[in-house]
């Protein structure tokens, strides 16, 4: 908006100059300050979109939620306790993006899920909001609700209201770092937008701010993070003419048995592990060692990071990991 009203003003001097021959550039410079000063007026008190905007809520739905699926996406599974609204994926959304959201107010969700990186933050292993290294990098929220377990190598951990729990309150390593339940609710109690939020979110409830909501509602947010419009998708269900003639050697190469890649990452997700409303009785937990390490000449993992044995205790679990999308 300034650099549309800067660009008003000095064709508007020019105008001037051209119209009312002002030779003197004193006087043109006086007029340009004495319009700049208007402009910075008009900025100061222009509408603008606020925090607080009744706008953000006003028009939300809380009591459902219209998915905007590609035509070869079936539709997630979403758990009866946990019914998808509109109210609950916008409160979702604002906590997902909020530093207070953790112990010392320094981290978000979207820290080690980043949009503008798939949802991860392109680290080899997290960070955690006091600086402690995590044993694990942060997996894609791509399609999140299609998985059918999550984390890497859990295989109980098999919803999202459960895996959110994790970040949240885990101290052996530290990620979010919420220690004080009552301090973190304090900080949105207090705030003018979040009481809006979760009203609207949560209408039936007289104290709508609890530690089970803000759960509630991000896992909502995250289910709606979808992914199909790569490329490849593009050229899989809708267009032909969008992947260059060495792409589609490689799509050729990929779903091959010469390099069998399609077995792992097959399906509209790209990933064995894949469950949603269409195939829920079929499905169950699939992990891969791909054999990444050796280091007893036995396919030993490091001690600290040996996926599936960590739960199973069977050793044909070693270095077993779920297979991720691509």
């Amino acid at each position: 908006m300034l650099r549309l009203l800067q660009d008003f003003v000095h064709t508007f001097i020019d105008t001037l100059v051209l119209m009312q021959g002002i030779a003197a550039h004193t006087n043109k410079i006086v007029l340009l300050l004495g319009v700049l000063a208007l402009v910075i007026v008009l900025v100061a008190y222009a509408p603008r979109a606020s925090i607080n905007s009744k706008t953000t809520v006003s028009s939300l739905d809380s009591e459902s939620y219209t998915w905007n699926l590609p035509e070869h996406f079936p539709l997630p599974i979403v758990p009866e306790n946990n019914p998808m609204t509109e109210a609950k994926v916008e409160l979702g959304r604002y906590l997902f993006y909020d530093k207070r959201l953790s112990g010392n107010g320094t981290m978000s969700c979207s820290s080690c899920h980043q949009q503008s990186s798939a949802f991860t933050d392109g680290l080899p292993t997290s960070i955690g909001s006091t600086g402690e290294t995590l044993t694990r990098n942060a997996p894609s929220l791509g399609n999140v609700a299609y998985y059918t377990t999550l984390g890497w190598a859990n295989p109980e951990l098999t919803k999202l209201q459960d895996q959110i729990l994790i970040p949240m309150f885990a101290t052996s390593p530290i990620e979010l770092g919420i220690s004080n339940e009552d301090e973190i609710l304090e900080r949105f109690k207090t705030d003018e937008l979040y009481q809006k939020l979760f009203k609207q979110a949560y209408p039936d409830s007289p104290n709508p701010i609890t530690i089970r909501r803000i759960m509630l509602a991000i896992t909502s947010f995250t289910r709606t993070l979808i992914t199909s419009s790569s490329p490849f998708d593009k050229y899989a269900y809708q267009e032909k003419d969008v992947l260059s003639e060495s792409s589609i050697r490689g799509m050729q190469l990929f779903t091959s048995e010469r390099t069998r890649c399609i077995h792992c990452h097959g399906t509209f997700n790209l990933t064995d592990s894949t469950i949603h409303s269409e195939n829920i009785e079929e499905v169950q937990p699939i992990f891969h060692n791909i054999g990444l390490y050796n280091l007893d000449g036995n396919g030993a993992y490091p001690s600290d990071n040996q996926g599936l044995i960590e739960f199973t205790e069977q050793n044909t679990d070693m270095g077993k990991f779920r297979t991720p999308s691509l």
